[in-house]
């Protein structure tokens, strides 16, 4: 499980472990891909976060239950639930 940091705060948790420092992006809007065949969603209106894995997040109670679901079979874009 990584965390996904925007603003020294936890905004979603990911059921995968990313390298920490990734940047990723994030929305909670996907609309289906209507050109690349290789695509099956895009997000709209996303905005970057970074992954950690640091513990200290551990103790960090405040943030939601929001998960993060990989999206395009990629580890750089996230779909919030």
């Amino acid at each position: 499980m990584s965390y996904l940091i925007k603003n020294n705060e936890v905004i979603a948790t990911t059921s995968e472990t990313l390298r920490g420092g990734a940047e990723v992006q994030v929305a909670w809007h996907t609309a289906d891909e209507q050109i690349d065949a290789n695509r099956e969603e895009n997000l709209v209106n996303s905005f970057g976060a970074t992954a950690s894995n640091a513990r200290k997040w551990d103790a960090d109670k405040h943030y939601t239950d929001t998960v993060a679901v990989s999206i395009n079979d990629s580890d750089d874009e996230f779909k919030l639930t």
